[in-house]
């Protein structure tokens, strides 16, 4: 996310901190914190409070607070990772291009992610097959292994 603070989920918070949703709920009772719905939008002090219940950090680690640039590894968990997590795997599960780099990536990243695809498709982490007109994208064995390294991407789309 581009801002400095941002709104998150108790869905969000509890795959940050690797709970399942019944483990974070079962935390916030515990704490005698309300148990917001899983898409309720979390900001200040609520968020604050619940990120400190679950043993998150205070800040996200995906929000920047200025004009700062991911790093090629930031990129690569942003890319990556979501094909991973979203079975992506293989020439028979494909992606368009845009959801690569036009997800879970800020507005003024976007040509430095879109470049960074095509580093990865030369690499052979990602490899191509052109479907009804449009490049779609899947993971390798290779970028399936890249991308498990990589861990969890810092915030889902």
């Amino acid at each position: 996310m581009a801002g400095g603070s941002s709104s998150r989920t108790l869905r969000h918070l509890a795959s940050e901190a690797g709970l399942t949703l019944g483990e974070a709920r079962e935390r916030l009772r515990r704490a005698d914190q309300d148990v917001p719905h899983v898409r309720q939008p979390l900001e200040g002090k609520v968020l604050r409070r619940i990120r400190a219940i679950l043993g998150l950090s205070a800040r996200s680690p995906g929000v920047r607070t200025g004009d700062e640039s991911f790093t090629a590894e930031e990129l690569d968990r942003r890319i990556l990772c979501p094909l991973l997590r979203k079975g992506k795997v293989g020439r028979t599960h494909t992606t368009p291009i845009e959801n690569l780099y036009g997800r879970g990536v800020p507005d003024d990243q976007k040509s430095r992610a879109k470049a960074r695809v095509e580093e990865l498709l030369r690499s052979g982490l990602l490899a191509e097959k052109v479907s009804q007109g449009r490049r779609h994208f899947y993971l390798t064995k290779e970028g399936r292994a890249a991308a498990k390294a990589l861990g969890p991407p810092d915030e889902g789309p």
